[in-house]
C-alpha cells in the first residue's frame, strides 16, 4: 500500500509540478512565545487541495491559531497561503518543522510535505555556577507550626470516598450535562461566527465552506475538512445537501456568483444545526 501511495505521490508531483513552501517568519523564539509559520502552494487551477487545520499534530510545536488568505488564480494556476501561529514549551536549542499539503485526487488524500525549516530557542535562564559562596545567617526566624498530617490525611480520604460515591451514582448524568453544556456553547459560537462570515459569502465562499466543515468535524468526529464534496454526500445521502455543495463548488472554482449561493449557505447552516440537535439527543440517550 505504501509503495502504491508513494508512486501516486511521485506521479502527481512530477505531472503537476506541485511543491508547497513552508518557513518560519522569524529565526528565533522564547518558550511560550507565539511564532508565525507561513505555508503556501501554487497548483494547477481546478486541483482540490487542503491545508492542515487545528487537529493536525504540529510537534514539537503547539497550534495557537491561523490566518487564511483568499485564493488567487489566473488562467492556469491558483495560489493559496496560510499563516499558522504556533508556540513551544520544548527546551531543544534548535526546533524543526515540516508541514504537509493534502491533494484530493480520485477520492484519495495525498500529502506533500514542505522542506524542513528550523528556529533557535532563546535561553532566558543561564546556567548557575556551583561555586557560589553561602552566606551564614544566625538570626532567629519564626517557623510555622507542624501540620497535623494524620488529621489532614483522614479528611482527604473522606473527601475522596465521597467523591467516588458521587461519581458512581451521578457520574453519567454529570458527564452528560458537561458534554451538553460544551456542545451548546460551541454551537452558539458557531452561529455568531457563521453570521459574520455570511456578510462576505460572495467574496469568500471557500472560507465559509471550510468553517462549516470544521464545525461538522467537531460535531461528528469525522475529517470533513479533508473530505471532498463527493465523500460528504456519500456520508449523508441527502439530495438537497448534494445540490447545495455542488453549487457552492461551482462558484468557488469558476469564481462566478450565482443567485442561489446565499440560499445554499443557509441550507448548510440548517444542516449543521440539525447535526448539532442530533448530537444532543444522542448524548441524552447514551
Amino acid at each position: 500500500m505504501l509503495i502504491v501511495l508513494s508512486f501516486l505521490l511521485l506521479s502527481l508531483c512530477s505531472a503537476q509540478n506541485v511543491a508547497p513552501k513552508g518557513n518560519f517568519l522569524v529565526d528565533s523564539l522564547k518558550i511560550g512565545e507565539n511564532i508565525p509559520y507561513a505555508l503556501s502552494l501554487q497548483y494547477p487551477k481546478g486541483m482540490h487541495v487542503v491545508f492542515p487545520d487545528s487537529t493536525y499534530d504540529f510537534s514539537p510545536f503547539e497550534y495557537v491559531r491561523r490566518a487564511y488568505f483568499t485564493t488567487r488564480s489566473d488562467t492556469t494556476y491558483s495560489f493559496d497561503s496560510t499563516i499558522y501561529y504556533l508556540t513551544t514549551f520544548e527546551i531543544d536549542t534548535i526546533q524543526r518543522l515540516s508541514l504537509p499539503v493534502f491533494i484530493i485526487k480520485d477520492g484519495d488524500s495525498i500529502p506533500i510535505s514542505t522542506a524542513e525549516d528550523s528556529v533557535f530557542l532563546i535561553e532566558l535562564v543561564p546556567v548557575v555556577s556551583d561555586t557560589l559562596a553561602l552566606k551564614e545567617d544566625t538570626k532567629y526566624r519564626k517557623v510555622n507550626l507542624a501540620v497535623n498530617y494524620p488529621l489532614l490525611t483522614a479528611i482527604l480520604v473522606a473527601l475522596l470516598v465521597i467523591a467516588v460515591i458521587l461519581i458512581i451514582i451521578f457520574g453519567k448524568q454529570i458527564q452528560q450535562k458537561i458534554t451538553i453544556y460544551r456542545l451548546r456553547r460551541a454551537h452558539k459560537r458557531f452561529l455568531v461566527k457563521y453570521e459574520k462570515l455570511m456578510a462576505e459569502y460572495k467574496e469568500k465562499p471557500e472560507k465559509l465552506l471550510l468553517f462549516w466543515k470544521d464545525y461538522l468535524e467537531d460535531i461528528e468526529k469525522k475529517p470533513y475538512t479533508k473530505y471532498t464534496t463527493k465523500e460528504i454526500i456519500a456520508n449523508h445521502q441527502n439530495g438537497t445537501l448534494e445540490t447545495s455543495l455542488k453549487s457552492i463548488d461551482r462558484v468557488i472554482y469558476s469564481e462566478r456568483y450565482t443567485e442561489d449561493l446565499k440560499e445554499n449557505f443557509m441550507f448548510l447552516l440548517d444542516f449543521a444545526t440539525s447535526a448539532y440537535e442530533e448530537k444532543i439527543k444522542k448524548v441524552m440517550h447514551d
